[in-house]
């Protein structure tokens, strides 16, 4: 019983970092759109919690993997912390979303 417990609780787990709607729920879930040869639109988005610092790295991680380690501009366009509202008492900072354009160099 303990161990299909375990097997359970470990199919569940959330990562640190990963792709969005992947087998495991990411605390810092990225997808990426190819818009042409070496160019993407990039979406990181974090915890509840995340500070703005975070995103930009978990950003920068995945825009070093997708361009293969060489160098890359970005120009983000969306860097928000929406706000969740309540019914009964107001509302709070939702989850951040950090978006951009992302050119990895050519070769």
């Amino acid at each position: 019983m303990l161990l299909l417990w375990s097997m359970m609780t470990a199919a569940c787990a959330t990562i640190d970092y990963g792709p969005l709607g992947g087998k495991q729920t990411a605390r810092y879930s990225y997808r990426e759109e190819l818009v042409s040869g070496t160019r993407y639109v990039l979406s990181i988005w974090g915890p509840q919690n995340a500070e703005m610092a975070v995103m930009q790295s978990m950003w920068d991680r995945r825009a070093r993997e997708l361009c293969g380690g060489s160098t890359f501009t970005k120009n983000v366009f969306r860097a928000e912390r929406p706000t969740v509202h309540y019914s009964a008492y107001g509302g709070s900072a939702g989850a951040p979303v950090l978006q951009g354009f992302l050119d990895c160099a050519s070769s």
